[in-house]
């Protein structure tokens, strides 16, 4: 069993934009990310999606696979919830969410890769010719490390000794 070791963390920032909770992220345990859209092309939007895929390739990996919805989409899955002002929230379990996108039962998820985008239609779903607003990070694609479902966190505090 693999034990990760935090002094206290609640949830994780991904990036000043982008956090995850739990702290350790597992693919068969139920998480909630949350985007910040401030200062960014979806400031103000009245509905986004979040267009995501896993990474099986490896822990570094920026490949994404089993890629949930349809770009532009209105219909997609990815409806996220507002939760005030320009901050945004889904909540799923890994595994379940990417299984109707063809992820064996057994797949090793390394990460979750993302953008988030306007609701939609756009980007030329449904005749829809404007492209659409994509919330990136700096320009690249997010992503969050999603631990083994056999994992454990242990918060540990120093022994006496340790301070003298």
């Amino acid at each position: 069993m693999l034990s990760y070791c935090f002094n206290s963390l609640l949830s994780v920032a991904v990036n000043a934009q982008v956090t995850v909770s739990p702290s350790v992220p597992k693919a068969s345990e139920s998480i909630t990310i949350t985007y910040n859209a401030t200062g960014t092309p979806l400031a103000g939007a009245a509905a986004l999606k979040m267009h995501s895929g896993v990474v099986i390739a490896g822990p570094s990996s920026t490949a994404w696979e089993h890629v949930i919805g349809t770009w532009g989409d209105s219909n997609s899955p990815g409806t996220m919830t507002n939760t005030g002002g320009n901050t945004w929230q889904i909540t799923f379990v890994p595994r379940n969410y990417y299984a109707p996108a063809g992820l064996p039962s057994n797949q090793t998820i390394y990460r979750i890769g993302m953008v988030f985008r306007e609701a939609g239609p756009c980007g030329g779903f449904g005749g829809a010719s404007n492209a659409c607003l994509e919330g990136k990070n700096n320009g690249a694609d997010f992503f969050i490390d999603i631990a083994p479902d056999d994992s454990e966190v242990r918060f540990i505090a120093p022994s006496a000794e340790f301070f003298l």
